[in-house]
């Protein structure tokens, strides 16, 4: 599982008018059909989704108008939470799984407390939560408002994903933790370091040539190009990829930590003067290990796997990331209480009458329905108010409630220890 801040913000960038109310970002969550380029590389045209998105919870057309009443610049934020296709069983999810379906809402719940960490619940932005099932694997799609009230009736604009280094970490932390938990794939486990990172335009729609044959993408050619110069002996640096580049008649418009922006040269037109001057496609980015500022000799290529075809599969160690999340995650609280003027929240009381208990369903137990509610089939489960950070984390994902009065913890499957 990984989790994927947009950069689209409502905010008008790189020449592309600004979306003030969120519409569009709404009606690419909910719409069944997409503007996406057909082909690597072309334009793009309308596509209908294999699967229609599935609506969660929110209210779109609230969100946006709340989202063009403000006065900010960055209106909103949207992102995805993306499984890997063995995380989550899509078939079952669908079909409305109660234990997968309280799974993700306990992801989503927490999603929504790390984010709004130290704001009270009733003081928070809404929510629109929106899945799509069409790349044959589970995406949850976020979208709310950039603004909250403080305590004394204030607009204040707040950002879930600062751009500091405690920000990166929060939600690197937070994803490490439910990955270990549940025993998701990691994005970051050596054996899927991707060696080329390609758009994922190319990846899910590769070029062809006109009979229809595969073709490579101009990064491709350019990564296996500049990989058999390194097998040659004429590379051996990133420095010595820059020279190269310039040197087949590329420019070279920006470089960063860890990719390189380049302007391709286009061969001569046909029929056209001899002198004519050079012409440039529009510029690509190259990342990925032969293009990162750290490639400063062969032998940090032998380090991160690129001579021998990749690194064995073995998986990180996550054990301290609930604790580092739990860490930062109070940092942030403390944050928002300081800025919006918010007292700290009391811990629930535990409950005492047997009815009490039995109504206290842990974050992970399938909602309640309710019917009157059409357009949010997902609703706020109680806290539990149970210390989960003394049980197995086995047993945490099976919990149903807790009965303190006989000692005993009943799971999902109906038996009890």
């Amino acid at each position: 599982m990984l989790i994927k801040f947009l950069k689209h913000t409502g905010a008008a960038r790189d020449g592309q008018p600004g979306d003030p109310d969120a519409r569009l970002a709404i009606d690419y969550l909910q719409g069944e059909m997409v503007l996406k380029p057909e082909r690597a590389g072309g334009p793009k045209v309308w596509i209908r989704r294999a699967t229609p998105p599935i609506p969660i919870s929110g209210n779109a057309w609230l969100i946006s108008q709340t989202c063009a009443a403000l006065p900010f610049q960055h209106r909103y934020t949207s992102g995805v939470i993306a499984f890997d296709r063995h995380d989550i069983d899509i078939a079952a999810w669908t079909r409305g799984d109660l234990a997968l379906r309280g799974l993700t809402d306990a992801l989503m719940r927490d999603f929504e407390d790390t984010s709004f960490a130290g704001i009270p619940e009733e003081h928070r932005p809404e929510v629109l939560w929106n899945a799509h099932t069409d790349k044959r694997r589970l995406e949850l799609n976020f979208l709310f408002a950039r603004a909250v009230l403080d305590s004394q009736g204030r607009l204040k604009a707040i950002n879930p994903k600062p751009p500091r280094s405690i920000g990166f970490a929060l939600w690197e932390a937070f994803r490490d933790s439910w990955n270990h938990r549940h025993g998701w794939a990691d994005p970051l486990a050596p054996e899927r370091h991707r060696h080329l990172k390609l758009p994922g335009s190319v990846i899910s729609s590769p070029a062809r040539d006109i009979e229809g044959n595969p073709i490579f993408d101009i990064r491709e050619e350019l990564d296996m190009a500049v990989g058999m110069e390194i097998e040659r002996g004429r590379i051996a640096n990133r420095n010595d990829v820059l020279a190269w580049l310039e040197a087949q008649g590329h420019r070279i418009t920006r470089k960063g930590k860890n990719y390189i922006s380049v302007e391709c040269l286009l061969p001569p037109e046909r029929g056209g003067p001899r002198n004519a001057p050079n012409r440039y496609a529009r510029a690509i980015r190259l990342c990925g290990d032969l293009f990162d500022q750290r490639f400063t000799s062969p032998a940090w290529l032998d380090e991160c796997g690129w001579n021998d075809g990749g690194l064995p599969p073995q998986r990180r160690d996550m054990r301290g990331a609930a604790a580092t999340l739990d860490r930062l995650r109070a940092l942030r609280a403390a944050h928002h209480r300081e800025r919006l003027g918010w007292p700290e929240e009391a811990p629930d009381p535990e409950p005492d009458a047997e009815d009490e208990i039995e109504g206290t369903t842990c974050a992970w137990s399938p909602p309640s329905p309710q019917p009157a509610r059409q357009h949010d089939t997902r609703t706020k489960p109680r806290r539990p108010t149970f210390d989960e950070a003394r049980l197995p984390e086995d047993l945490i994902a099976k919990l149903r409630f807790v009965d303190y009065r006989k000692r005993r913890i009943w799971l999902q499957d109906g038996s009890s220890v």
